[in-house]
């Protein structure tokens, strides 16, 4: 019998998306060579064309690709019978037995090594980074740690200018860096400083992951893994700002002590790890960002052991008030050389703050390609229709966004100075750890949910994005 093709029939067929995708892909590869210019270049009517025919051309490839891999994986599961090649399913389905604190801690430690070999192995010869790194703090702290070990602690600086007083920055003679350089080779300790900081970003995303966030193992530590890496790619992955790399770590140790189950020594160990922390941090870029942060992280989660919120809270800001009585003097130098601090608002209005749009979109897009998010971010929208989790760190991910984009844009005009100077549009800093939430949630999410018709479109959609967000990813990086 004869039917006629509808708007909607073309519009169900599989066909009729693989000819327009590959005609527009076409199309816009074609645009260009005709004029005798190959290259795509970003916002150009072609590199759109191309990404839009990606786009269309995948929506009708994937539920192909996913129908016969999935009736490929059935013929096979069929076929197991033997015990060896159960457990070779039940490793590659990630459903793997648990991981003890020490045994994670031990696998990013050798990730952390083996990602920094070239410097172990080079030694001194090994490349450093200059800028913001080298050419402020780490010679600074040298010459600091240089007369300390000739004259002890010292509360006047004179190598800077006519000399300015030693704790009005972010640092001060008693920083451990400062001591430890006294007697040990700066390279050394930026290498060592490198090392431990990617390990410890690692295990503190996978223990805030699964302790406290109470994910399964497997996104946990895919979390863990991701932010690994990131954290060497992030907006500010410097050695000596470490919070951009221990905040997760310090997150989960501030909620230990109020841990029934912990021994003395643990206890010890804990109390012992929060000092050293807090010793490494810088005050002005730690205390007014990572402190809302945390408030914010307990009020869209809800922890393992049930503790209210109220609680958490007031835990909360008990920790970050014993972290104000350790920098006291850095903190007073700070208010007391206020009035000799000099910063010209209007001039940086003018030539270095844009409207908020272009704020927000400059902050979203740096963030999410040098993340490698982009895709996810996409691929996530199905799930924030029935999951709770999901939704709480899209809010996650947006909140410091919006922050970041309010203090780096002309609308900061508008507040008092006095919070301009706190410099929050490096809230963006925490968008990274963000990010990964909503990722390692994404991913807890996906195994344990069927995919249905609407997931399987929104991931075909994230699959050429992600294959053309790579190589802006790689530039990035570098």
């Amino acid at each position: 019998m004869y039917r006629s093709l509808s708007i909607l029939t073309l519009a169900a067929n599989r066909s009729t998306y693989l000819f327009l995708g590959a005609s527009i892909t076409f199309i816009g590869l074609g645009a260009d060579i005709l004029r005798n210019d190959p290259h795509p270049v970003f916002g150009s009517t072609q590199l759109l064309l191309v990404i839009t025919g990606s786009i269309v051309f995948s929506v009708g490839l994937f539920p192909a690709i996913a129908r016969h891999a999935i009736r490929f994986m059935s013929r096979q599961l069929n076929t197991i019978n033997s015990i060896h090649e159960q457990r070779t399913l039940r490793l590659l389905s990630l459903s793997w037995p648990n991981i003890s604190v020490a045994g994670s801690l031990l696998f990013f430690c050798f990730i952390a090594i083996v990602f920094f070999m070239d410097r172990l192995i080079l030694g001194s010869d090994a490349p450093i980074r200059m800028h913001d790194a080298f050419e402020t703090d780490w010679t600074r702290m040298k010459e600091m740690g240089r007369l300390v070990a000739e004259y002890g602690l010292f509360n006047w600086f004179p190598n800077i200018g006519a000399g300015v007083p030693a704790n009005a920055y972010h640092y001060g003679p008693q920083h451990p860096v400062v001591l430890l350089s006294s007697f040990i080779p700066i390279w050394a300790l930026y290498t060592a400083a490198s090392i431990t900081l990617m390990a410890a970003a690692g295990f503190g995303m996978y223990l805030l992951l699964r302790k406290y966030i109470a994910l399964s193992q497997h996104a946990a530590l895919m979390g863990g893994l991701l932010y690994c890496f990131n954290s060497q790619i992030q907006p500010s992955s410097l050695p000596h700002v470490v919070f951009n790399f221990v905040f997760p770590l310090f997150f989960i140790l501030s909620f230990a002590l109020i841990t029934r189950r912990l021994t003395v020594t643990v206890r010890l160990t804990v109390v012992a790890s929060l000092v050293l922390l807090t010793a490494l941090s810088y005050v002005p870029l730690t205390l007014p960002i990572f402190s809302i942060f945390q408030i914010l992280i307990i009020f869209l989660f809800k922890n393992e052991q049930d503790y209210s919120s109220t609680r958490l809270l007031i835990y909360t800001i008990a920790v970050w008030i014993a972290y104000c009585f350790y920098h006291l003097p850095i903190i007073y130098s700070l208010f007391e050389f206020l009035p000799y601090y000099h910063r010209d608002q209007a001039l940086i209005s003018e030539f270095f703050k844009p409207d908020f749009f272009t704020a927000i979109k400059g902050t979203f897009f740096q963030t999410t390609l040098q993340a490698g998010a982009l895709p996810f971010l996409i691929a996530c929208i199905p799930f924030a229709v029935r999951s709770c989790h999901v939704r709480k760190a899209i809010i996650l991910v947006t909140v410091p966004l919006i922050i970041a984009s309010v203090f780096s844009s002309n609308l900061s005009d508008a507040l008092p100075s006095f919070i301009t100077h706190l410099d929050l549009d490096h809230f963006s800093w925490t968008i990274p750890i963000c990010l990964t939430i909503l990722i390692a949630v994404l991913a807890n999410e996906f195994r344990s949910r069927s995919p249905t018709p609407t997931i399987c479109v929104f991931m075909a959609l994230a699959i050429p994005i992600a294959i053309l967000s790579i190589p802006i990813f790689l530039v990035v990086a570098q």
